[in-house]
């Protein structure tokens, strides 16, 4: 849990430095050294700053505990204390970015799952292959279908030549039965 707290502010400390207590990089006027925490006395000016924390309990701004992330309850209770905005006390800002990391962290990990496991190379794969082995059944059958065919006209030729010739001497006999008269011709 304490781990868990811990990474949760240090993501919160990171997101207020990013948005708000980033360094400006205008040229020409030098940036005025920052006040000491102590010297603060309103939350407004305190949190201003992100190295300190202000403290309702005493209504005093006080140095961001470094060692320790999360100030400890000697030091200020979290209810009591504000950092980044005077909204929002520190309990609340740890939750709620807790959840929001938390749920950010769940629909990822789902986004992952659905994509690599209901939606990956294996189920498509499986469809297209059945897919190209349909496709070749329908052109096998389609070439057998038109093997045939040129079977049966081929058939007909060779019986329709046999007949004119007299070489065919029953119709109903099958090509493989029928005996093939030799025809010699005389000369």
């Amino acid at each position: 849990m304490n781990a868990y707290l811990c990474s949760v502010a240090l993501l919160g400390g990171f997101l207020l430095i990013l948005t708000n207590g980033a360094p400006s990089t205008t040229t020409g006027t030098p940036t005025p050294m920052l006040k000491s925490c102590v010297d603060y006395t309103t939350c407004d000016e305190c949190v201003g700053n992100v190295s300190c924390i202000f403290c309702y309990t005493d209504n005093k701004c006080m140095d961001y505990p470094k060692k320790h992330i999360i100030p400890r309850a000697e030091d200020c209770d979290l209810s009591q204390s504000r950092w980044g905005t005077c909204v929002v006390n520190y309990k609340a800002l740890l939750i709620a970015m807790g959840t929001i990391a938390g749920a950010l962290l769940l629909s990822c990990s789902c986004c992952v799952l659905y994509c690599c496991y209901c939606r990956g190379p294996s189920g498509r794969q499986r469809r297209k292959w059945a897919k190209d082995d349909a496709k070749e059944e329908r052109k096998k059958s389609e070439r057998q279908m038109k093997q045939d065919q040129r079977k049966a006209e081929r058939q007909a030729k060779n019986d329709e030549i046999r007949r004119k010739y007299g070489l065919l001497q029953n119709e109903s006999d099958d090509e493989d039965e029928r005996p093939m008269t030799q025809v010699t011709e005389e000369l």
